[in-house]
């Protein structure tokens, strides 16, 4: 459909909206429908000032971006690289944390001058209850990757965004910020959401890594090519097989929820136990082929151990283990 006409369709459904309380049926896209609703029933009216979301500046701000600091050190490197992707396509990066408080930028200087007219800079407070319907507050309630385009944003001010948004999670499940590719909506790029969502998994294999140093490792994917790729899945394991945690791909292939995490142990999920990992030896480069019990599928996956740990000072703890032997979960 043409932009403009998009345009007139959106501004007549949020005018129904603001007569009617709720969103035409079909209009507007459901999560988008859903966000109106919540930034209208926030008090944010779609024009004139914004009423909340000031700016944090000085020792509010200081203290905001020290207890952010891991999560700053570990995601920088990941936007510089996608900014390199994007340079001189009128776009920014942006990384927030999960109260929706913009911790870093990056962009080209003639957007960013733009974005700086609508408070898109660093300290600025991107809830949806201060500024409505947008990518980083709406990611961030839906806790799913999103796309908000032109006038899908609820105020008039951002319809010339065009934002992608994709939620960090932590090996818990914890939601630890989101990172966001903004750019001119007449510019839009339909690669955005990938690429924010890529980079965002990139800033969770990369958390894993750094906050399960001293844990055993078990990387894996359906090609053995994919091992060692930001597409792999991680997890993480206590000495007796207990899995800590894991990244995204792996609970998605495992179908591992969050509240599995410190119940689950290995062998209840591959057809291999880990006592057979160890029998064999290891090496981080070792690839062998595996069965998830629970979903039939195989992989392609390795086991790391810590430096300060070896296969032969480990095994006992494994090989002595009396817990009860669990059924496979159901598939």
């Amino acid at each position: 459909m043409d932009p403009q006409i998009t345009s007139q369709v959106l501004r007549q459904a949020r005018v129904h909206l603001l007569a009617h309380g709720e969103c035409p049926p079909g209009a507007v896209q459901a999560r988008i429908a859903s966000s109106w609703e919540r930034s209208l029933r926030a008090g944010v009216q779609p024009v004139g000032r914004v009423s909340g979301g000031d700016p944090l500046t000085g020792t509010e701000m200081r203290q905001v971006l020290t207890r952010s600091e891991d999560l700053l050190a570990i995601a920088r490197p990941v936007m510089d690289y996608v900014f390199e992707q994007i340079q001189d396509s009128h776009s920014m990066v942006i990384l927030a944390n999960a109260q929706s408080t913009l911790l870093h930028t990056l962009g080209d200087a003639p957007f960013l001058n733009k974005a700086e007219r609508v408070a898109l800079r660093s300290g600025a407070i991107w809830t949806e209850e201060a500024r409505g319907t947008n990518a980083i507050g709406t990611a961030l309630v839906e806790a799913t990757p999103l796309r908000v385009e032109g006038a899908e944003h609820f105020l008039e001010a951002n319809s010339f965004l065009n934002c992608a948004a994709s939620p960090i999670f932590s090996a818990q499940g914890q939601l630890l910020g989101v990172l966001d590719i903004s750019g001119d909506q007449r510019l839009a790029q339909a690669h955005t959401l990938g690429l924010a969502t890529t980079a965002a998994r990139m800033i969770e294999n990369r958390w894993l890594l750094a906050r399960h140093q001293r844990d055993w490792r078990m990387h894996f994917h359906t090609q053995a090519e994919g091992v060692g790729t930001a597409a792999e899945g991680i997890l993480a394991l206590a000495p007796d097989g207990l899995l800590l945690g894991g990244n995204r791909a792996a609970m998605q292939s495992l179908k591992i929820a969050a509240a599995d995490w410190g119940h689950l142990h290995w062998d209840d999920i591959s057809a291999m136990p880990l006592r057979d990992w160890l029998a064999r030896g290891h090496s981080h480069t070792e690839r062998l082929h595996l069965a998830a019990l629970h979903t039939g599928r195989s992989v392609f996956a390795r086991l790391v151990l810590p430096p300060q740990a070896t296969a032969a000072a480990a095994t006992p703890a494994v090989l002595s283990s009396d817990r009860a032997v669990r059924a496979p979960l159901a598939a």
